[in-house]
C-alpha cells in the first residue's frame, strides 16, 4: 500500500501555491517600516541655568514621557542581539550621559560613615524611575573624558566605574583630554583614545573590554580625514578600540544602516536634549513604531543578531 501511495503523490504536478519562507516575510515586512533607535545626550544636571544642562525635574519628565510614548532602555548588547529583549508594544531608545560630571554619580555620607548613592544625581534617578516602572527597561551609557576626575570625588574613581558596571550600566570613552577631533589632527586621534583607555585599565583591569564605545568630543568626527580608516584600525588589548562612534547631530539612526554598514557604526547619530524636548522627539516619522517587538522570548527575533563588528 505505501509504494502505490508514494508514486500516486509524487505523480502529481506542483499547483500554484507556493510557501514563502518565513524569513523572507519578515525581511519584506522589516524593510517597510522605519527603524530609527534615538540615542539621546545629555551633560549637566543642574537646578540652575547652565550652557549644555537640564534640571533633575526635566530629567524626570523625559523619563515620564519617554516611557508613556512606549520607549523601552536598551545597549550596545541589545542591538547586536537583535533587540532580543524589547516586548511587543515597545520600541528601543538610548540613554547617554556624556563628561563624567559629579552630577552623574555621587556619593554621600552616612550617619555611620560609610557612603551611600545620592538620590538626586543621575544614577540614583534612573535607578528610582526604573524600579518604579519595570516595563521601561534598565541602562544607559556613561562616557567618561579624563581631563578631570572622572564624577568627582577623587579616590573614589574605582568604585564607582566598576559600580557602573555591577548595576548592568555601560561605560563609553570620551577620550584623554576631551579635545575636539575637528581641531585635532588626525595622527593624534590614537592618542586621544588609547590613553584614555590606559586610564580605564588602571581602575578596571580586565573589565576594560567593556568600554567599546567612543563618543567624539563636541559631538563632531570630520570627514575627508580618511576617518572612519584610521578608527577601525585601532586597537588595545588585542580588541577594536572603536566599536561603535558617537557625534550629536540631532539625527536618529537607522538601525538597518547600522547593522549593515562599518561606517555607519563610527558616525552614530545623537540628540543633544538640552536644545531638543522629548515632544520634539515624538513628532518625527523616523522612529520605530510601537508593537514590531516580541510577545515572547521564543518568537523570531525581528532584527538579525548581527555583530557591530568582526573584531570580537
Amino acid at each position: 500500500m505505501i509504494l502505490p501511495l508514494l508514486a500516486i503523490l509524487l505523480s502529481v504536478e506542483p499547483g500554484p501555491c507556493r510557501v514563502t519562507p518565513l524569513e523572507t516575510v519578515d525581511r519584506v515586512d522589516r524593510d517597510e517600516r522605519p527603524s530609527g533607535v534615538p540615542v539621546l545626550c545629555y551633560h549637566h544636571l543642574s537646578d540652575r541655568p547652565r550652557l549644555f544642562g537640564i534640571s533633575k525635574w526635566r530629567l524626570r519628565s523625559d523619563l515620564e514621557e519617554l516611557y508613556r510614548a512606549g520607549f523601552y532602555l536598551v545597549a550596545l548588547d541589545d542591538l547586536e542581539n537583535g533587540l532580543i529583549q524589547v516586548p511587543r508594544g515597545k520600541r528601543p531608545l538610548m540613554l547617554h550621559f556624556d563628561d563624567g560630571w559629579p552630577e552623574h554619580l555621587r556619593f554621600l555620607e552616612t550617619a555611620d560613615g560609610g557612603y551611600a548613592l545620592d538620590p538626586d544625581c543621575v544614577l540614583g534617578l534612573l535607578e528610582s524611575f526604573c524600579s518604579e516602572h519595570p516595563d521601561f527597561g534598565r541602562g544607559a551609557t556613561f562616557f567618561v573624558s579624563w581631563d578631570k576626575v572622572p564624577f568627582g570625588q577623587s579616590g573614589m574613581v574605582e568604585e564607582k566605574l566598576n559600580l557602573l558596571l555591577d548595576m548592568g550600566y555601560e561605560i563609553g570613552n570620551h577620550t584623554y583630554r576631551h579635545s575636539s577631533f575637528a581641531k585635532l589632527a588626525p595622527e593624534l586621534w590614537e592618542d586621544a583614545i588609547s590613553l584614555a583607555l590606559v586610564r580605564f585599565h588602571r581602575n578596571l583591569g580586565l573589565r576594560t573590554c567593556e568600554v567599546r564605545t567612543v563618543a567624539y568630543p563636541g559631538g563632531i568626527l570630520p570627514r575627508g580625514t580618511e576617518a572612519e580608516a584610521r578608527l577601525s584600525g585601532l586597537s588595545y588589548g588585542g580588541r577594536s578600540s572603536v566599536e561603535l562612534g558617537f557625534l550629536v547631530n540631532g539625527e536618529v539612526p537607522s538601525l538597518d544602516r547600522l547593522l549593515g554598514s562599518r561606517n555607519a557604526c563610527l558616525r552614530v547619530g545623537r540628540i543633544d536634549m538640552s536644545r531638543y524636548t522629548v515632544g520634539k522627539l515624538l513628532s518625527w516619522n523616523s522612529l520605530m513604531a510601537c508593537g514590531w517587538g516580541r510577545s515572547s522570548l521564543h518568537d523570531p527575533l525581528p532584527y538579525r543578531a548581527t555583530p557591530l563588528t568582526g573584531s570580537r
